[in-house]
C-alpha cells in the first residue's frame, strides 16, 4: 500500500518538477539576455561618450588655433591711435 502512495505522489510531483525546471531555464535565459543587453548598451554608451570627447577636443583645438592666428595677426596702424584706449589687462601697465 505504501508503494502505491509513493507511486501516486511521484506521478503528481513529476509534472511539477518538470515545470519548475522549465521555469528555471527560462529565468536563466532571461538573465543571460538581460546581461548581454546591458553590456551592449554600456559599450554603446561608452563609445558615444568617447566620440563626444574626441569631437569636443577637436573643437577646442580648432578654437585655440584660430585664437593663436588672431592674436598673432598685426593690428593695422590706423586702429592703433593710443595705448590709453586699451584696457590695462590687455597691454599691461602703460607708462
Amino acid at each position: 500500500m505504501l508503494h502505491i502512495f509513493q507511486s501516486m505522489e511521484a506521478e503528481k510531483l513529476a509534472p511539477i518538477a518538470k515545470a519548475k525546471e522549465r521555469a528555471q531555464e527560462a529565468l536563466t535565459k532571461s538573465q543571460l539576455e538581460t546581461e548581454a543587453f546591458a553590456r551592449a548598451t554600456q559599450d554603446k554608451l561608452r563609445r558615444s561618450m568617447e566620440v563626444n570627447q574626441e569631437n569636443r577636443n577637436a573643437q577646442i583645438q580648432a578654437l585655440q588655433t584660430r585664437l593663436r592666428e588672431h592674436v598673432s595677426t598685426p593690428v593695422p596702424s590706423q586702429y592703433c591711435h593710443s595705448a590709453s584706449f586699451l584696457p590695462t589687462f590687455i597691454i599691461g601697465s602703460v607708462p
